[in-house]
């Protein structure tokens, strides 16, 4: 399925001291933990199936602190963004206006522009919700898992 928009992120640690408080004893083999990773600056970044209706962004942190908690800004960021997203772009459809050769197109279509099989009495318009850009004619199941 198609998504309007894509978040990928990638977190920066930095390894901090560690007692195992598991520390064994023994000579059989075992994992000794001494470091642990703590994260310290992540990138965001939204990609945009339509990046001159829905900017592309990218959002960079850096721990400015050795007590800040940078996976809860982390989530922050990234759901205060989403929402903001949803919000602005995408909370109300952009309107499908055909043109005349669309709806031409649309009444004698005989299969379905997604997967090709022939079209019956379950048609349907196909159309971007971002940009309003009529797609073609689809059926009905095709468009919904589109």
């Amino acid at each position: 399925m198609r998504v309007p928009v894509k978040y990928t992120f990638d977190f920066e640690c930095m390894p901090t001291e560690y007692d195992d408080p598991e520390e064994k004893e023994t000579d059989e083999s075992y994992t000794k933990k001494y470091q642990r990773h703590k994260p310290s600056g992540y990138n965001i970044r939204r990609a945009s199936m339509c990046p001159d209706i829905i900017p592309n962004k990218l959002i960079h942190r850096t721990m400015q602190s050795a007590d800040e908690d940078v996976t809860q800004t982390f989530y922050k960021d990234l759901e205060d963004d989403a929402n903001f997203t949803m919000n602005e772009y995408l909370r109300f459809p952009a309107p499908m206006n055909l043109t005349y050769e669309e709806a031409e197109s649309f009444a004698y279509a005989i299969n379905c522009h997604i997967c090709g099989d022939q079209l019956w009495n379950d048609r349907v318009r196909d159309h971007c919700h971002i940009t309003g850009k009529y797609r073609g004619a689809a059926h009905e199941k095709c468009n919904l898992n589109y």
